[in-house]
């Protein structure tokens, strides 16, 4: 955008996208908002502030410029507006103890930026120092902060995350298949930001596997679908040998859990509140479960229930999480045992292109 001559004038992190192109495993952040956009050479002429900028992230030639001359500007007020974004992402907190205009107007003029002290890369703090200098020639440029020992140092590449190497080798290979919409950026390991590494940042011990259902935007990339998909396999391996019946699987009852430190997460199957050995089932409970995900035999007043219930409601769960729909999904318990009374089978949806992954699903769905 700088290289284009033009400045954006509202860089905030309202105004970063995360965008997740489907099945590419990554995230990709895009700046919008060009409602403030301005040419440099506009800009240097004069440039006006205006109510719609955020204070918070506005550069100090801007905020505290002399009131009866033109406000000069340059490419610089977006540096010192991203380095305010990244200070908040390093130490998760703004370089001012409030938000207020009093506060932010009293950093500028003192003109003292305190390193936190939960801040312990140095590379990290020098950047954002030359980001966030009050002096705008002595501010560091877009261009020049990618050549920063940050981005750069040996450090920077032992700690790319494996999932960022696989994305990038697949990358490759799609590109040497002919695939054109491989850009620099997919095969350039310094710019891969992996949906995994994304979610490990989330609350996990408050999110389901409905954070993936529930969005069509996510799909999933194969090699961490098939880890979800054997973690949950062996918790439930392990439940069935206990001689357990579940009998409520489904996407709200599988948590996702990122222990702090471990950089890890873990598919955990919870809510056992329908659960029952399987010798002690018999027809009054049938009735246990949630509609899309309950099997054929849970419809049949007299049937016997096993724990292939819950084969049955984890095949409709990872079916769930791929194609963001179910095979059947009536409103009423009547409805939906009719609907099942008549199928055959359930059909392969267009989403699922793996023959294996297929094959595995079609049996854990037998009706």
């Amino acid at each position: 955008m700088h290289e284009k001559g033009l400045i954006h004038g509202n860089i905030k992190g309202q105004n970063i996208l995360l965008h997740s192109p489907p099945r590419s495993g990554r995230i990709i952040l895009k700046i919008t908002d060009f409602g403030l956009a301005n040419a440099t050479k506009q800009t240097q002429q004069s440039t006006i502030v205006t109510n719609a900028r955020t204070s918070a992230f506005i550069a100090p030639e801007l905020l505290i410029g002399n009131e009866e001359e033109d406000i000069k500007a340059d490419e610089k007020v977006d540096i010192w507006s991203a380095g305010i974004i990244f200070f908040q992402l390093l130490p998760y907190e703004f370089p001012f103890k409030s938000l207020s205009t009093q506060t932010i107007l009293r950093f500028m003029y003192i003109q003292k930026l305190d390193r936190p002290a939960q801040l312990k890369d140095d590379n990290a703090w020098n950047l954002l120092s030359q980001m966030l200098s009050y002096d705008r020639k002595e501010r560091i440029s877009a261009a020049d902060a990618l050549k920063h020992p940050y981005f750069t140092s040996p450090q920077t590449i032992i700690e790319i995350p494996k999932e960022a190497q696989l994305l990038v080798q697949s990358a490759q290979a799609e590109q040497q298949n002919g695939d054109q919409n491989i850009t620099q950026y997919d095969a350039n390991l310094s710019f891969i930001f992996p949906v995994t590494q994304a979610l490990q940042i989330m609350n996990f011990d408050q999110e389901t596997l409905n954070l993936f259902a529930k969005q069509p935007q996510i799909s999933l990339p194969s090699c961490i679908l098939r880890t979800l998909m054997k973690q949950i396999l062996e918790g439930l391996r392990i439940f069935h040998e206990t001689g357990l019946v579940h009998r409520d699987i489904k996407c709200d009852n599988i948590l996702l859990h990122c222990p702090p430190g471990t950089g890890c997460v873990y598919a955990k199957i919870s809510d056992f509140g329908f659960a029952k050995k399987e010798d002690l089932i018999h027809e009054q409970t049938y009735l246990a479960g949630t509609l899309p995900f309950m099997s054929p035999e849970q419809f049949h007043k007299s049937a016997l229930i096993t724990q292939k219930v819950d084969i049955y409601a984890l095949g409709i769960t990872f079916y769930n999480i791929i194609t963001h729909k179910y095979p059947i999904n009536q409103p009423t318990f009547e409805q939906q045992g009719k609907k099942m009374a008549q199928m055959k089978s359930i059909g392969r949806p267009s989403e699922i292109k793996d023959d294996i992954l297929w094959d595995l699903l079609s049996k854990m769905l037998e009706i």
